[in-house]
């Protein structure tokens, strides 16, 4: 089965309640289904409510307990399915909302009595002063709904709140979320310090020298921190134009040196997203797709090199292109944050001898994955299995370690992934 829609509690409310009968899912809005005998039966998609989804009950979140090191205490919210705008690698574009889902709409938010059940939720979280919220889509909101959930925000008394945004907010948004909580973040994601790649790519909306600017006034309005995402997979983008992206990485550094801007890099691996318009049109714009059918990603998800899983490469930079320059920037990057003290030395050395053994040993995967014999290459990545296993246990545990903070944390109690939920309390829900 495969429930279709944005918001899909009620069809799916009618199918459990079908299955519980006994009987047939037929006439469940947004459901495509297979019969015992193997044909496919679509019952219409015809559940497409104006607004998106419900509010989440908060008040029973998990809280780990006071020994746990480094938890991750994260609230998740999500305002909007769709967006407002164009990027051509995202599968939850503009157009991308209006290829799967089609009319004429490409947003639908949450209503504003969901928001205010959901932040009333909050206020009711033991400990609430210790949670992060992750504010998902408030780039799409208008002003005036942006006022009123900067109030939400300001009511909930949480530890830290941040953002990301499309355009650079100005300065009265700025006073407005600093206002509602002092420990604010702002996610960037110009693509690339090229404006002819950020706009290929969908974004382009200001230059390098209007984001510093900003960046200097946001500061001084009192953002906590601000973050800045460079991609990796872009259109015309070759390994120069990624070169140039970790240059304009160490100028930021250099330039905003010990007060909390992050330059980020992002290489756009495994997959482009499906539905998105450079997956549907990769000719147009410098793309070839590898894996269009679910079924040919389920096989590439089986080969044991990356470089073999990717579903894409560009004009300017083949898969191969995409793991070895984008480790190499993101090691280069890791390096320069260290020199300007984002982390500490020993830290950054670990995650390079990391990315280099790593580089090292995809080659050695590759080799053996790329043999066209089955049985040789059955046989040659057997004898690799213990090389592999040692290096998957090393970065596949119940917890979390990412770029922007590269140490192992402890998954505590986010909605979105159960590792932080108790087997009974699992049963319990």
């Amino acid at each position: 089965m495969v429930m279709r829609g944005y918001t899909t509690h009620e069809p799916m409310h009618s199918l459990l309640g079908r299955i519980k009968r006994g009987e047939t899912p037929s006439g469940v809005s947004n459901l495509l289904w297979k019969t015992p005998s193997g044909d496919v039966v679509d019952n219409g998609f015809d559940h497409r409510p104006q607004n998106y989804g419900c509010g989440i009950d908060w008040a029973t979140i998990p809280s780990p307990s006071e020994t746990e090191s480094l938890p991750i205490l994260e609230i998740l919210s999500t305002q909007t399915a769709g967006c407002a705008f164009q990027c051509g690698w995202c599968g939850g574009s503009r157009a991308a909302f209006k290829r799967v889902f089609g009319g004429d709409g490409s947003l639908v938010c949450k209503s504003e009595d969901e928001l205010s059940f959901e932040f009333a939720s909050m206020r009711r979280i033991p400990n609430r002063g210790r949670f992060h919220f992750y504010s998902i889509g408030s780039y799409n909101e208008n002003p005036q709904r942006m006022d009123f959930f900067l109030d939400q925000v300001a009511s909930a008394g949480l530890k830290s709140v941040s953002y990301e945004q499309y355009h650079l907010p100005p300065d009265a948004v700025l006073k407005r979320m600093v206002a509602a909580n002092p420990r604010t973040s702002i996610t960037l994601s110009p693509d690339s310090s090229n404006l002819r790649i950020g706009r290929l790519a969908g974004r382009g909306a200001y230059t390098m020298a209007e984001m510093e600017a900003w960046i200097e006034r946001a500061l001084s309005i009192g953002i906590h921190q601000i973050d800045v995402w460079f991609f990796i997979g872009m259109p015309e983008q070759d390994e120069d134009a990624v070169k140039a992206d970790v240059d304009y990485c160490a100028h930021l550094l250099e330039k905003f040196a010990g007060r909390r801007v992050t330059p980020l890099l992002c290489p756009m691996i495994p997959f482009l997203d499906p539905a998105s318009t450079f997956f549907e049109e990769p000719d147009q714009h410098g793309y070839r797709v590898f894996y269009r059918t679910v079924e040919e990603h389920r096989r590439a998800m089986l080969r044991a090199s990356i470089i073999n899983r990717i579903n894409y490469e560009t004009r300017w930079l083949k898969r191969a292109d995409l793991v070895r320059v984008g480790y190499r920037a993101v090691g280069e990057l890791m390096r320069l944050r260290a020199e300007n003290r984002q982390m500490p030395m020993s830290l950054a050395a670990s995650v390079g001898r990391s990315i280099q053994d790593a580089l090292d040993f995809i080659d050695v995967v590759h080799r053996a994955d790329c043999l066209a014999d089955a049985r040789d290459r059955a046989r040659a990545l057997d004898e690799l299995g213990d090389a592999i296993e040692r290096r998957n246990q090393a970065i596949l545990f119940s917890g979390v370690a990412n770029q922007a903070m590269p140490v192992n944390r402890q998954i505590g109690g986010r909605w979105f992934d159960e590792m932080g939920w108790t087997a009974e309390q699992l049963h319990r829900e």
